[in-house]
C-alpha cells in the first residue's frame, strides 16, 4: 500500500472554471489566484503544514516498489518528502516568488486570511501537520527524495502559465498584465 504526501508537478491539477470544478488542491487554488489577479486565500491563517514530493521523485519511488515485490509485499510505504516541510503560508511565498520571478512586472499577489468554516463550510475537520515517517520507504526501496521545494516550483508555474495565463485573463490582457496595468477580470 502506498501513501503519497502532497505530489505536485506540471498537470496536476486543475484551474475552476476552466478544466474542472470545486476546490482544486492548494498549489492549483494559488496558481488560479495568481492568474486571476486575486487575494491568495490562507485558510486559518495558513498554519498548516505539509511536505511537497515532486512527481518524478514519487514515480521513481513507485517503479522501485514494483522492482521490490518481495521486500514491499504486505507493507504500507509513506511516499514523501519530510525534507520539504512547510506551512501553507511558507508555501504560499514561495508560489509567489516563483511567479514574479516568470511574471515580474505584473501586479504584485497579496495574501489574505478566510477561516476553515467561511472557506469550506460547517464542519471541515483538517489536520495541522502531514509530515511523512520516512524511514520505511528508505530501507526497503533504497530511496530518499532530494528536489527541493524552491526548485520545484519554477516548472510547475511556467507550466500553469503556458496552459491557462491567456484562458484566465484573455488574450488582449495578458500584456497589459505583464506589464502591471489594470487587469481585474
Amino acid at each position: 500500500m502506498v501513501r503519497p504526501f502532497n505530489v505536485i508537478g506540471p498537470r496536476m491539477d486543475f484551474i475552476p472554471g476552466v478544466d474542472g470544478e470545486g476546490t482544486p488542491r492548494v498549489l492549483a487554488a494559488f496558481m488560479h489566484a495568481l492568474l486571476a489577479r486575486q487575494d491568495l486565500v490562507l485558510v486559518d491563517g495558513g498554519r498548516q503544514r505539509r511536505s511537497f514530493l515532486y512527481v518524478d521523485e514519487f514515480i521513481d519511488a513507485l517503479l522501485r516498489i514494483v522492482d521490490r515485490p518481495a521486500a514491499c509485499q504486505g507493507q504500507i510505504l509513506n511516499l514523501g518528502n519530510d525534507q520539504n516541510d512547510a506551512s501553507i503560508r511558507t508555501l504560499a511565498r514561495a508560489v509567489v516568488t516563483a511567479f514574479r520571478a516568470q511574471r515580474p512586472d505584473g501586479p504584485t499577489p497579496r495574501l489574505r486570511t478566510q477561516s476553515a468554516a467561511d472557506f469550506y463550510g460547517a464542519g471541515y475537520d483538517d489536520s495541522t501537520v502531514r509530515i511523512p515517517a520516512m524511514t520505511k520507504a528508505i530501507r526497503l526501496l533504497d530511496w530518499r527524495p532530494t528536489i527541493r521545494l524552491a526548485e520545484m516550483l519554477p516548472p510547475i508555474v511556467a507550466d500553469y502559465l503556458a496552459r491557462y495565463e491567456s484562458r484566465i485573463l484573455g488574450d488582449g490582457r495578458r500584456a497589459l498584465a505583464a506589464s502591471g496595468g489594470p487587469c481585474s477580470p
